[in-house]
């Protein structure tokens, strides 16, 4: 059995929705290669004896990860992991339907104005130029320490190409700024973690923008394991992490130390935390919540944090794929392969 399935829990006192739970640990295992092409998952029936939920409950979970593509259905009725590397190109294959239909309608109304197919296509060809010119690629993530430190990784691997690197929260993404529409308006490509691939797609969605949107994935990196097996078993760890990312923070810990030692903030404001730093030795903590960790260490904690790299596949396929001479074709970006820089063996969640 893959040793992730015997980190997979549910937190009985999370707000998190255990389908929630269960499907957030399982894409994030996914993403980071922990889970495999063409694996397959436990059954529904064994999955929820194992984390004694109900088989709905994981019959849902599932349901959630096929509709994203990342699971799908054998013969013979066995639930496996898809090929991550189709997942930007299937929904290419969908945008592609939606856009046909889209511009047959404008072309029909355009028509409709009197205007000659000449007309027509001079006036289309001035807006694809206009695409084609943009050295615009975007950068989200739900956290701003998260999209600071991969601003200057992203900028680092396309910046020589000649491509700005522009980086938002997901809330900013939601509603922007003047400034930043017009950016949005004339973006070649925006890159984000697989966690907020939905999200991010739905807001481009309902504000009207088409920009192609491919996932970043990461791995821990050999330091954040090294200190992690250093930890006692006679210590207790908090962990601290945004709720997208709780249970596969947790998960991992649970590797390293025994769950009556871990404790798990499921309150991320100031006191509330206060008081779980008073019970415990060591705090465990997600990028996105390192602003929240500094009263720890003041009160002599020592504190981890979980430290993750873009693997080395991810950025190849981003300056391969902006160096393509049509930039809003092939989507199929950031998928699994080599191992970046520094990792370990151990592949987790993309938390950071």
């Amino acid at each position: 059995m893959n040793e992730f399935w015997t980190q997979l829990f549910v937190d009985r006192e999370s707000q998190v929705p255990p389908v929630r739970q269960i499907s957030d640990a399982i894409r994030h295992a996914i993403a980071t290669n922990r889970l495999q092409g063409g694996e397959a998952l436990l059954s529904v029936r064994q999955l929820a004896a194992l984390l004694e939920v109900t088989p709905a409950t994981v019959g849902r979970a599932f349901s959630l990860l096929r509709a994203e593509g990342l699971l799908r259905s054998k013969t013979g009725s066995a639930t496996v992991v898809a090929d991550i590397t189709n997942v930007d190109g299937a929904a290419q294959e969908r945008a592609k339907a939606v856009a046909r239909g889209i511009v047959d309608r404008a072309i029909d109304t355009v028509v409709g104005m009197g205007l000659s197919i000449r007309q027509i296509r001079a006036i289309a060809d001035r807006k694809l130029t206009q695409l084609e010119a943009s050295r615009n690629v975007i950068f989200v993530a739900g956290a701003r320490p998260v999209v600071d430190k991969y601003h200057g990784i992203v900028e680092a691997a396309v910046g020589p190409a000649g491509y700005s690197v522009h980086s938002y929260t997901v809330a900013e993404l939601s509603h922007p700024a003047p400034e930043q529409l017009a950016i949005l308006n004339s973006a070649v490509r925006l890159i984000c973690l697989l966690s907020f691939k939905q999200t991010v797609e739905a807001t481009l969605r309902s504000a009207g923008f088409s920009v192609p949107v491919s996932v970043l994935l990461t791995e821990i990196t050999i330091g954040t394991s090294a200190k992690l097996a250093s930890l006692s078993s006679d210590e207790t760890v908090l962990v601290v992490a945004e709720p997208e990312y709780r249970n596969s923070a947790v998960g991992l810990v649970r590797y390293y130390v025994p769950d009556e030692r871990i404790v798990i903030a499921t309150e991320l404001d100031r006191e509330s935390l206060l008081a779980c730093f008073e019970r415990v030795d060591i705090v465990v903590h997600t990028l996105g919540c390192s602003m929240l960790i500094g009263p720890a260490g003041e009160v002599g904690k020592k504190v981890v944090q979980l430290e993750y790299y873009p693997r080395a596949d991810a950025i190849e396929r981003i300056v391969a794929t902006l160096g393509e001479p049509d930039l809003r074709q092939g989507l199929t970006d950031l998928a699994p392969g080599s191992a970046a820089k520094e990792t370990s063996s151990i592949r987790n969640v993309e938390v950071s």
